[in-house]
């Protein structure tokens, strides 16, 4: 968990629920205050920076180095599902919060990612549901817009200069 109480995912702040669990007012990602190395705790921090500048390959070979040195990261598994489907979070003005944005539209579930079974094998109880919720709702937005692109009729680009 994140020792200076600051979202990995979209910087938003932590507020402390009950016992060691601790929610983004932001995007609503819940943590657990669990025993971390410090080593573990900032390549967390520096996978999510990259995830969070659109590298998605290079966010998604980092999430992967961090669970082959801890393979029970839960976070950093849910980072590489992330990672994979393109995904970060940006800021909804109209609503003050973050809001997860799909950069890469596929027709692959995030509801049927291994990396997501594995976060969701590994996390607490809590912040295994709010995982489910979080991809709940960032499914509902793939669903929709990969709908609305495959109604498109197809096109070409022709590029010129001189």
């Amino acid at each position: 968990m994140n020792q200076n109480r600051i979202c990995n995912m979209c910087l938003g702040e932590l507020k402390k629920l009950e016992n060691n669990i601790y929610q983004c007012e932001s995007c609503g990602k819940k943590y657990e205050h669990v025993t971390q190395t410090e080593e573990e705790i900032i390549l967390l921090i520096d996978a999510n920076k990259t995830l969070r500048l659109g590298r998605f390959d290079d966010a998604y070979t980092e999430f992967k180095n961090i669970v082959s040195k801890y393979p029970k990261s839960y976070e950093a598994y849910f980072g590489m599902v992330l990672s994979k489907h393109g995904i970060i979070y940006v800021d909804d003005l109209l609503e003050n919060k973050k809001v997860p944005t799909c950069y890469n539209i596929t027709n692959n579930s995030l509801l049927k990612d291994e990396d997501y079974e594995k976060s969701l094998k590994y996390a607490p109880t809590d912040i295994k549901n709010n995982y489910i919720k979080l991809v709940e709702q960032i499914e509902s937005i793939r669903k929709e817009w990969f709908n609305k692109a495959s109604n498109e009729p197809p096109y070409d680009i022709f590029l010129s200069f001189k």
